[in-house]
């Protein structure tokens, strides 16, 4: 048996692999792939082809001959047949395949896309704060997680979209200097946030009241050419336009993570910049995982004085008020913000910050303020909680809390996929039966068990690949608004595993707070002590620190007292 094998990796492996090596060697030679298309294409007859086409159609435009058109359409078939006529049948088999194959994943990527563009049309129906609720495992931090990356995306595309605008209400300007020397500006940190952008577009203002030249105002004559557009509802100045412009690019050109969270997301920053204006390729499932490190940043961390307009926690906090737009994404806020019943100790005029005192709800009621730019405010704060009761009813108020009803198993947008699928969730199951009965007995490094194993394991990445790629699941949302006295709406929301499983976010992102215990501790399950019957004795009940179980042996010994 082991010599039958090894006549098969000699004879058909290896030269498997000289193939392969011959392939990887062409792609390199181009001049010598360019030698071998011409001699395929004079095999082919093709050029003939060609040549008739030119001397038909300088014929066609001296005679205007309309009828010859069938004669010639009928003739360029039959040569047509007799080129493909050439190709081997097993290779019109593979080129049929590898057609069938790009038309599948092109369709299954556009069904993909089309589901994303849903969910961002859903997600842009909601305010500015979202909660999402639902039990354990039910996968509401997927889901706010998700919705946060949609919106990242949505911010660039919707800064893109108002800096076209722009340029079409004053198409004599030009945005490619003023877009060089914002670019500028930001490389040198004048430009930080929103407001910095609008000062500094004021400032160039106040030069120009003194000053009145085009050079002030980006080679712009205001002789020459409007000083306003009319946009039927009101007159809109140039330099409002400049100082929407600013802001906006600002916030689209940003090589940064527009997420800032309580736990860490992955997000995709992919900008192509050819030394003009910048783009992001934002496309989720078209990704290549190997280049993965290229392409991702992280979300900022979270300091939530960023949003204490009241009493910070740390008093000397740098940063404090600089946040104006993003997406704010907070895992479990009412262990954060927690509720009216949980904050009844809690006093307004303590010293130190508190849930009273740091006039974070008041934020949350403002937050859109300072990051409205031509009535769109880019800024979202996304939540997660299993029951909304949990936070506080005047922030709760503002929000839309999205109720995650269901999920359903997981589909895929690939057409004609029953083989991976077979394979996945029939064969698969059965293969590993058989193959635990085998490692029972010790028999898995047999040669026969490895080379099945092997053969196995590539079949099985291939269809989990495509599988993961191309699938997604449908969620059943039921949405309302923060105060629960109105009817809900059901909504569809789909959950790709490419984009939101993508080593986007870890479920268990507070896993440290309790990993510090469990080493301080320096104890196991092994050391906690078993019960020693079935029915646990008084003693074993003690050992509980239990409320109910020590309220009852403390009435237990009241009563044995007594008696006594």
């Amino acid at each position: 048996m082991k010599k039958f094998f090894s006549r098969i990796t000699v004879k058909i492996v290896s030269w498997i692999k000289i193939l392969i090596s011959y392939v990887e060697w062409l792609k390199g030679q181009k001049s010598l792939l360019y030698i071998l298309a011409v001699v395929w294409l004079i095999n082919t007859n093709l050029f003939t082809i060609i040549l008739e086409a030119f001397a038909y159609y300088f014929y066609f435009v001296v005679s205007f001959d309309f009828l010859s058109i069938g004669s010639q359409l009928v003739k360029l078939v039959f040569d047509l047949i007799i080129v493909l006529w050439t190709l081997p049948g097993i290779l019109w088999c593979i080129i049929g395949y590898l057609i069938f194959n790009f038309l599948r994943k092109h369709w299954a990527y556009k069904k993909l896309s089309h589901m994303e563009a849903k969910n961002r049309g859903f997600d842009n129906s909601l305010p500015v704060v979202t909660m999402a609720c639902g039990s354990m495992g039910l996968g509401k931090t997927k889901t706010a997680v998700d919705i946060s990356l949609s919106f990242q995306n949505e911010f660039r595309d919707q800064s893109l979209e108002f800096l076209d605008r722009n340029m079409l209400r004053f198409p004599n300007f030009d945005f490619h200097s003023f877009e060089r020397s914002l670019k500028e500006e930001i490389q040198n940190k004048n430009i930080k946030n929103l407001a910095t952008a609008r000062r500094y577009i004021r400032e160039k203002r106040f030069e120009y009241g003194r000053h009145p030249a085009p050079e002030q105002i980006w080679g712009y004559d205001l002789r020459k050419h409007p000083k306003s557009y009319n946009n039927g509802l009101e007159l809109v100045g140039i330099w409002i336009c400049l100082e929407n412009y600013a802001q906006e690019y600002l916030i689209y050109t940003m090589n940064t993570s527009l997420i800032i969270s309580s736990l860490a997301i992955r997000c995709d920053l992919d900008p192509v910049d050819k030394g003009f204006f910048l783009s992001f390729n934002q496309d989720f499932f078209r990704r290549d995982p190997h280049k993965v490190d290229e392409y991702s940043c992280f979300s900022h961390i979270i300091d939530f004085d960023l949003f204490r307009i009241g009493c910070q926690m740390n008093k000397e906090n740098a940063i404090a008020g600089s946040f104006e737009f993003g997406v704010i994404v907070v895992s479990e806020i009412g262990k954060e913000r927690q509720n009216t019943l949980e904050l009844r100790e809690t006093k307004k005029n303590a010293t130190e910050a508190n849930q009273k005192n740091d006039l974070f709800n008041s934020w949350l009621k403002m937050c859109r303020h300072a990051a409205t730019v031509e009535g769109y405010s880019f800024i979202r704060f996304i939540c997660d909680e299993q029951r909304p009761e949990s936070w506080g009813a005047d922030a709760r108020d503002l929000c839309a809390i999205l109720n995650i009803k269901s999920v359903s198993e997981r589909r895929t947008a690939l057409m004609f996929c029953l083989l991976p699928s077979f394979f996945l969730s029939v064969f698969i199951p059965k293969y590993f039966r058989f193959y635990n009965k085998v490692k029972k007995y010790g028999n898995e490094n047999a040669l026969v068990i490895q080379r099945l194993h092997s053969v196995v394991g590539k079949i099985y990445g291939a269809c989990e690949r495509k599988d993961n790629v191309f699938g997604y699941y449908k969620e059943k949302i039921a949405r309302e608004v923060g105060t629960m006295d109105e009817e809900t709406e059901d909504h569809v929301y789909y959950l790709m595993p490419k984009k939101i499983y993508a080593g986007r976010y870890s479920t268990d992102c507070y896993k440290d707070l309790f990993s510090g215990r469990a080493l301080e501790a320096g104890t196991s399950l092994y050391t906690i002590d078993t019960y020693k019957t079935a029915c646990a004795l008084l003693e074993e009940l003690a050992r509980q620190n239990s409320y109910f179980a020590n309220e009852f042996i403390k009435m237990y010994n009241c009563v044995n007292k007594n008696s006594g």
